[in-house]
């Protein structure tokens, strides 16, 4: 199978790279704006580098083409909520009109589509939550009109990703000595990059799978004032309050709400 990855140099992106690239029968397509990070991903003789952003069509298109792409799998994304949140417009020409010119490459050249999405399109209440929604209904609407086969897969947030409550921590505890916690109440749903991408492979060779189809996995969620305590310790804990753009839940679909599936840190967190 001949894969593009779009976003390919991010969290997700090196992992689906690294993970397709360990099955001999894939040629994978790494499509990304960084130029350095480009230049120091992973070579392998089935592996092609394009420099290029999901906001050029032209350049899209040709890397689809040129390579004879099986499938995209669109990872790339503005994700911070708060730079979003900031900068709408940018966010407008990444998330949605980014996504727009996959649509429109997979309508052209009868490419697959297997669309990156997360628990934040689900009832949105920011500005990058809304974007992929509106993108989600994009690729699936499209898709049920039968011009290409396409697909949404929607989760929640992965482990030690750029940019995680992780991450964010880290930082703190080295600056401050102490981690923030918005909500004592607040959980997310939580899982591992290597998870991900065994479900995301899963999803494009899924066999008689529906035009537009949106595929959720059942995965649990974390308290995250617990998940600070079990980490750090109760006295290293400051609680604060959550913005206007924050929920005390996330939820997958209608009916799959964090609240409903925590778990104990420790079964989802390596042991102190």
């Amino acid at each position: 199978m001949k894969i593009l990855i779009t976003g390919a140099t991010g969290f997700l992106g090196t992992e689906l790279t690294r993970y397709f690239m360990q099955q001999t029968n894939n040629n994978v397509v790494i499509y990304a704006r960084n130029e350095v990070k480009l230049a120091d991903a992973y070579d392998n003789p089935r592996i092609t580098k394009v420099l290029g952003d999901i906001r050029d069509y032209d350049n899209l298109y040709f890397a689809c083409r040129d390579n004879d792409v099986d499938v995209i799998i669109h990872a790339a994304a503005l994700k911070r909520i708060d730079i979003c949140q900031d900068h709408p417009m940018e966010a407008n020409k990444t998330n949605i009109d980014g996504t727009i010119n996959c649509i429109n490459v997979c309508k052209h050249l009868g490419t697959k589509l297997c669309f990156i999405s997360t628990d934040k399109a689900c009832e949105p209440c920011t500005t990058y939550g809304s974007t992929k929604y509106l993108a989600e209904q994009l690729v699936r609407r499209e898709s049920q009109k039968g011009y290409f086969m396409g697909m949404v897969v929607r989760y929640g947030n992965v482990l030690n990703s750029t940019g995680s409550v992780l991450k964010i921590w880290e930082k703190q505890i080295k600056k401050r000595g102490k981690v923030q916690v918005r909500d004592i109440n607040m959980t997310r749903f939580f899982w591992t990059v290597e998870d991900s991408v065994v479900f995301i492979d899963k999803a494009i060779n899924k066999e008689n799978i529906k035009a537009g189809e949106v595929l959720i996995p059942k995965i649990k969620s974390l308290n995250i004032h617990d998940m600070a305590v079990y980490l750090y310790g109760r006295e290293k804990i400051i609680v604060t309050s959550c913005s206007h753009t924050e929920k005390t839940h996330e939820s997958l679909s209608g009916d799959y709400c964090s609240k409903d599936h925590v778990v104990h840190p420790k079964e989802l967190l390596c042991p102190k």
